[in-house]
């Protein structure tokens, strides 16, 4: 059975659209990073811009006020480690590195919040 052309025309309009829902989506929402993220890398991003990120002398103060909580989740694992991501110049977030995907579960059930004590966190699997 051959298609005619209006056929064809449908179906090329049909994927570009589809293409661009799916563009756009990943622009706004990451959800196919977040999948990646999860699934394969065993992480998790906050997806925040250099401009919405806190100062970094905002993020030692919480990690140093809150040295008791980050000593209880450091007792799941010893090899659990916190840091100050610094992928823009001033500006920080908090970086939590482990090294298995139970871990990471058991961090982020701690946590329980997209911010850990009102700041933006990353974990990272080492």
């Amino acid at each position: 059975m051959k298609k005619t052309p209006n056929k064809l025309k449908l179906v090329r309009i049909s994927i570009i659209v589809l293409v661009l829902l799916v563009s756009l989506m990943e622009f706004f929402y990451h959800p196919l990073d977040k999948i990646i993220r999860d699934r394969i890398f065993d992480g998790k991003a906050n997806y925040l811009s250099c401009k919405e990120l806190p100062v970094k002398e905002d993020v030692e103060k919480v990690l140093t006020e809150h040295g008791l909580e980050i000593s209880a989740i450091k007792s799941l694992d010893p090899s659990i480690e916190f840091n100050i991501g610094k992928r823009c110049n001033g500006k920080g977030e908090v970086k939590i590195s482990y090294r298995s995907r139970e871990t990471r579960k058991t961090i982020q059930a701690i946590i329980n919040s997209e911010r850990f004590f009102g700041m933006p966190y990353r974990l990272n699997k080492k």
